[in-house]
């Protein structure tokens, strides 16, 4: 019974075992072999960890030289700082007020031989030319009669408008050919320069005198920092119409990306416009007339009215030279900054008000025989219209 007993309790193990029911373990692994193995694997970590900091160690050690080696080779190449003697600094001054001396000179043999040559006796100022769109519609308006849909930049309205300035050249210079009208322009730009000697060869060979300065109109004689398009980084829009002087020194360190900060050179509209006067005057005398024709101004120069205008009033320039001014005004530009906004709109309202107002009536009478006028003519903004080689002079 005892033997049947044990049997049947040995089946149903093996029965169990069978069935995968609670197999037996293998015997338990001694204490000293699990101790070695977790030995051997700390190790190999230790020696992984050592291995990676060497590695990390010798890469920094090579980014740090190569930091080193490359800012010793980038002080190799500058030069040391220059210092300057007194003398050498005198040098340096005089050299700069003899190339301004030289250019004044130029400028004034370069409007006197364009008078002379031409039998000029009446002059268009275009001040801020951009791509002199309003110097080709004085000599050939044949090609601006057709009304153009214009935009205003400002409220962005488009409307069917003609070339308003079209008219006021033939009432202040007759009909065409307008040959005893000399033209001069004043475009820093560098972006239009190409196309602005093109129109000026283009006209001259009409037999027009036509000269544009490759100089900003400013206040003085000099150099002034001047934003462009940056034709590698953007497309130049509305022929570089935010092309503009900067004055600020926030304005000229926060320059976009899109556009870029020139130097440029200036010129004293002042000084310009009475040569221009003086030689007229000179001509007219040459010819037998008691005095020049009429002198007439276009001015947009983006916000730079505000420097220039007050110092051709302060100067009297305006007033004496200038028959007819016509103004593009850019407050709005200053809209940012209230108290530059509440100067350029007084400036605005005072030179404006020099043709309106009753109480500069007599002063208007007497001393100023300029005519402030509101014309703002951006018809055919891109040009568009052709420049045929001429077969023959107008003149």
């Amino acid at each position: 019974m005892a033997s049947d007993s044990s049997n049947k309790s040995h089946n149903q193990q093996n029965l169990h075992y069978g069935g995968f029911v609670n197999p037996p373990r293998s015997p338990p692994a001694s204490t000293s072999n699990r101790a070695g193995g977790n030995n051997n694997n700390s190790s190999m970590r230790s020696r992984s960890e050592r291995l990676w900091r060497v590695i990390v160690f010798i890469m920094v050690g090579i980014i740090v030289a190569l930091f080193f080696v490359s800012s010793a080779q980038r002080k190799a190449q500058k030069p040391p700082p220059a210092i300057i003697t007194d003398v050498e600094e005198d040098q340096a001054t005089e050299s700069l007020i003899d190339a301004m001396e030289h250019s004044i000179a130029t400028d004034k043999a370069t409007i006197e031989r364009i008078i002379d040559e031409h039998d000029c006796t009446s002059a268009y100022l275009d001040v801020g030319t951009n791509i002199a769109v309003q110097i080709r519609k004085l000599y050939e308006p044949h090609l601006y009669t057709k009304p153009e849909y214009w935009g205003n930049r400002i409220n962005n309205v488009t409307q069917l408008r003609n070339a308003t300035m079209l008219p006021r050249f033939e009432s202040t210079y007759g009909p065409t050919p307008r040959c005893r009208v000399c033209a001069f322009g004043f475009e820093p730009n560098p972006n239009h320069h190409k196309r602005l000697g093109r129109v000026q060869a283009h006209l001259r060979a009409l037999g027009y005198g036509v000269k544009v300065f490759h100089a900003a109109a400013a206040e003085t004689d000099g150099v002034v920092h001047f934003r462009v398009t940056n034709k590698k980084h953007a497309k130049m829009e509305n022929e570089d119409w935010g092309a503009k002087r900067l004055d600020k020194i926030e304005d000229i360190e926060s320059s976009h990306h899109d556009y870029k900060t020139i130097a440029a050179r200036s010129v004293d509209v002042s000084r310009i416009f009475s040569t221009i006067d003086d030689a007229l005057t000179k001509k007219a005398k040459a010819l037998g007339m008691e005095k020049h024709g009429p002198i007439t101004m276009k001015l947009d120069i983006e916000s730079g009215e505000f420097g220039v205008l007050p110092h051709l009033l302060r100067t009297g320039v305006l007033c004496r030279v200038v028959d007819e001014a016509y103004i593009e005004w850019h407050e709005w530009f200053f809209t940012n900054d209230p108290i530059a906004h509440y100067i350029t709109v007084s400036i605005k309202a005072m030179i404006k008000g020099m043709a309106s107002d009753a109480s500069f009536e007599e002063y208007v009478a007497n001393n100023c025989k300029t005519k402030m006028l509101d014309d703002d003519d951006e018809t055919y903004l891109h040009d568009g219209q052709p420049m045929d080689t001429p077969t023959h002079s107008m003149c």
